[in-house]
């Protein structure tokens, strides 16, 4: 008995998998989900009590894994504080995984969640990475220069979902990440200052 409802369950998951990803959150219908899992919708509601019930169970490993590797970016073995290109790699390596474990649920939480709790999942995942960058960099700067800490973080998290979106090459992925790295963080250091030489005249 057990098994059968474990195996409802997955079907369920499944289909309303298939349902988020086609119409995303907003459009998705029960109904759909019940018919293409081939449940009752009536029994569809003992396993889940509402839309967003799935939704979440679907996107909740996706969720607290990327909270979970993010907040332990700082703790790298072998890490110095400053160095914000491995950091930066280090978070671009766990969201790769996570896409290659869960990217379907990643893009679906990412492109597909409007009309949800999650609809801000991407502004929630820059001004995390966001604090973590400006928290790691080894210089002091000014207020007035978060702007262009969180134009980086927007950039940086925009590149890498712009690649996982459009390139299904494992290889062409990696390679495409490197060159973004070296693109947004090379030097950042100096970059991030250069205007202040500018100014000082340096």
């Amino acid at each position: 008995m057990q098994y059968q409802k474990e195996e409802v369950r997955a079907r369920i998951f499944a289909s309303a998998l298939d349902e988020f990803e086609k119409y995303g959150y907003k459009d998705a219908n029960m109904r759909r989900i019940a018919k293409s899992a081939q449940v009752a919708t009536g029994n569809l509601y003992r396993y889940f009590e509402s839309k967003n019930d799935i939704f979440d169970e679907i996107v909740k490993a996706v969720y607290s894994r990327i909270s979970s590797f993010i907040e332990e970016a700082s703790k790298l073995e072998g890490y110095r504080r400053g160095d914000v290109k491995i950091l930066a790699g280090y978070i671009t390596e766990g969201i790769m995984k996570i896409h290659e474990g869960y990217g379907r649920e990643l893009l679906i939480i990412a492109d597909k969640s409007t009309g949800s709790k999650h609809e801000n999942f991407l502004q929630v995942l820059c001004d995390m990475i966001f604090e973590r960058i400006k928290h790691e960099m080894s210089f002091d700067i000014q207020d007035t220069d978060d702007i262009l800490i969180r134009i980086l973080s927007l950039g940086f998290v925009d590149g890498i979902f712009m690649i996982l979106r459009s390139v299904s090459d494992k290889m062409r992925r990696e390679e495409l990440i490197s060159r973004m790295l070296i693109l947004y963080f090379d030097d950042i250091e100096k970059r991030l200052c250069g205007h202040r030489a500018i100014i000082s005249g340096g």
